[in-house]
């Protein structure tokens, strides 16, 4: 390991399976540097939350740091020229196979979506019509799930380690209780929960003292991600018991498959009921829908983000499957996102989920 000696390992449990995937669009072996944006993007987002400068790696050349001026993301994930601060592998995870559960009103349409999403027959997805006539899908993609909690090694330099484990812990506790980690969490990928370790609960709570020392008077500029409380909202739900239960698969689940997590938020994001026109009967249910019809649509395009020709532009609003706990526990909902029209989004989130799942739960705010 080099200079790199000192150790901590970090122990998660996955939630929902873990999108880390590479740019074949497969997630069926973890790669470090799929984890290793998600942090990175959000250190920036906690920098910025507290008034911190965070640059754009990725974005125009004046966003970006130069020379010796770096800020503190920088500092940490490194840069051009300037080496990152820690190296970490990930042990524990296995692939396992994606499919989403749909309510049956909409299995056609959105099955077909999906399975474009995630590359259809350019990555080995495989379409075809089952014995009642009805489409079956199946995709040649995976993800990433372990009945047992997983391991982050991290590695330091002896004289940097306190400082640079306690800023992971602390970022990696706060990306689990307030959103998720790795790619597509958008469409539920990505819930963990830290494991319980009083040596790693004492190192999160040192690392927030290593935020925001350097001011700026633009924190976090249009377009760039933020947990100013302004702008950024978590919400978890309780349902008593799963909505899904009559719902249609999209892909084949594992043959291990517990409904410890029910892999539908794609169907909470956008339908419930499908709209047919010919007939006059149905309506859309979603959450975008619901943005639209009350906040309009180019409301419902900043937060929930577009594919158009060559242009795209993400969701700024993520909501997770639904998920488990404990085995026994009650399916719990995380819906969370950076919007500029924070109150309003909030207010419609509430008041669509609430018609949709009679007796869930009013939200915890986190």
């Amino acid at each position: 390991m080099g200079s790199f000696d000192p150790i901590r390992q970090i122990k998660l449990r996955t939630l929902t399976p873990l999108w880390l995937g590479d740019i074949d669009r497969d997630s069926g072996v973890p790669k470090e540097s799929g984890l290793l944006g998600s942090m990175r993007f959000w250190y920036e987002g906690l920098l910025r939350s507290c008034g911190a400068r965070a640059c754009d790696p990725t974005g125009e050349t004046q966003q970006r740091c130069e020379g010796s001026k770096r800020c503190d993301a920088c500092k940490l994930f490194g840069a051009t020229g300037y080496a990152r601060r820690f190296r970490l592998e990930i042990e524990g995870l296995q692939p396992t196979p994606v499919f989403f559960r749909l309510s049956r009103a909409v299995a056609s349409s959105s099955g077909n979506w999906l399975w474009t999403i995630f590359g259809g027959e350019r990555t080995g997805g495989k379409k075809t019509r089952g014995p009642q006539g009805g489409l079956e899908f199946e995709f040649g993609v995976r993800a990433l799930w372990s009945p047992e909690p997983f391991t982050i090694n991290l590695h330091a330099r002896p004289k940097e380690q306190d400082r640079v484990f306690s800023q992971i812990a602390f970022l990696l506790q706060t990306v689990s209780q307030k959103g998720g980690i790795g790619a597509k969490t958008q469409y539920g990928f990505g819930q963990v929960k830290l494991e319980p370790d009083p040596e790693i609960e004492a190192l999160a709570n040192e690392g927030e003292q290593y935020l925001g020392e350097q001011p700026t008077q633009n924190p976090f500029p249009d377009g760039t991600f933020t947990l100013h409380p302004d702008r950024f909202f978590t919400l978890l739900y309780r349902l008593p018991a799963d909505p899904y239960g009559t719902a249609t698969d999209i892909g084949k689940p594992p043959a291990d498959y517990d409904r410890t997590y029910i892999p539908c938020a794609f169907d909470i994001r956008y339908k419930y009921e499908s709209w047919n026109p010919s007939t006059g009967r149905g309506s859309d249910r979603g959450l975008r829908p619901a943005i639209r019809d009350e906040l309009g649509d180019s409301a419902a395009t900043r937060v929930f983000g577009f594919v158009r020709g060559g242009s795209a532009e993400a969701s700024r609003v993520h909501v997770s499957h639904l998920y488990r706990e404990t085995p026994n526990g009650p399916y719990l909902l995380k819906i969370w996102g950076d919007v500029a029209q924070r109150q309003d989004v909030v207010s419609v989130i509430r008041e669509h989920l609430k018609s949709r799942f009679p007796g869930i739960e009013e939200p915890e705010v986190l």
